[in-house]
């Protein structure tokens, strides 16, 4: 990651932790706030006609009535992320149709002590309507039966384009490692490969001894997320010859 980015993103995250101070109670709600924020950058991308990758330009944090007067206090934050994100997209090589902006709206359905951020692509359409990757990778031509050896013991199957790992009990893969982020890492199924994406972990995410924020996997990288090492495979068969592996 450029030195640019990470300026970025210590920047926001101080404003935002400092925000949710009042905002939301415990640490892990504050850490959430970062996290979903990046969460819906890279969930947003879509392949453009060039094959290249773009981002969702507009994201809306929505958050109970009776907290706006809070990030009234903080103007410069809903600017703060824009600029993070673009420098984060930037850094992954995505492009953005606009430049990227962030704005605070209110939701009565949303509780006191919670918050719910949405991306909206430059047509105006969430990114439901059209991710660049597969809904189920098993039924895409170029699948190769990805899979993850958890602590050297387990084996976890990539079945499905997005696979989010972490401690909390309603990730795809829970790691039982206090070590290990309530939101760790996720897996996203681009252009035929897995990609891994740090989610703003606490002990960051190392892929072959490098910490590293966005890496596309080949056969045999050693994962390491808080202390519980992943291995990531694939059985490549030859569709000329299935019996070839």
């Amino acid at each position: 990651m450029t030195r640019r980015v990470a300026l970025l993103e210590a920047k926001i995250r101080n404003l935002v932790e400092n925000c949710s101070n009042l905002l939301f109670t415990t640490k892990s709600r504050q850490k959430d706030l970062s996290q979903q924020i990046l969460i819906e950058l890279h969930n947003s991308v879509q392949e453009d006609f060039d094959g290249s990758s773009f981002a969702a330009d507009r994201y809306i944090i929505f958050i109970h009535p009776s907290q706006e007067k809070f990030f009234s206090l903080h103007p410069e934050i809903p600017t703060e992320l824009a600029n993070m994100l673009r420098a984060r997209g930037e850094d992954a090589g995505y492009r953005f149709r606009q430049p990227p902006s962030v704005s605070i709206e209110t939701d009565s359905t949303v509780s006191e002590k919670h918050f719910h951020v949405q991306s909206v692509l430059h047509n105006g359409i969430t990114p439901t309507f059209g991710l660049p990757v597969q809904a189920n990778p098993e039924n895409d031509s170029c699948n190769q039966n990805a899979f993850l050896i958890v602590n050297g013991t387990d084996t976890f199957i990539l079945k499905t384009s997005i696979v989010n790992i972490g401690r909390r009990n309603d990730n795809h893969l829970v790691l039982h490692d206090q070590r290990v982020s309530r939101l760790h890492a996720q897996l996203r199924w681009i252009n035929c490969r897995y990609v891994i994406f740090d989610l703003d972990s606490s002990s960051g995410t190392l892929v072959n001894g490098l910490k590293i924020h966005q890496y596309t996997l080949t056969p045999g990288d050693v994962i390491l997320l808080g202390g519980v090492p992943l291995v990531f495979g694939q059985d490549i068969r030859d569709e000329t010859n299935p019996l070839v592996i």
